[in-house]
């Protein structure tokens, strides 16, 4: 069974790259552009990994990481 892993990026190009090299190495990924569906996709699913952009805008991504550990 692949590992699944969110990935909250803004930034198409960089969340482009990250999700095909994590499929070339055989990891299910799940990409949204935003930390409003990042938190929606990660409590309606289930993740071995949350890679997340601490750069993001509002809700920034230090607001996000409180709010999935909370």
């Amino acid at each position: 069974m692949k590992q699944k892993i969110l990935l909250i990026e803004d930034e198409r190009d960089v969340s482009r790259q990250l999700s095909q090299t994590l499929k070339n190495h055989n990891y299910e990924t799940e990409s949204v552009g935003n930390g409003n569906d990042g938190l929606r996709e990660f409590q309606a699913g289930t993740f071995d990994l949350v890679l997340l952009d601490p750069m993001l805008p509002y809700p920034s991504g230090n607001e996000i990481l409180y709010r999935l550990v909370k």
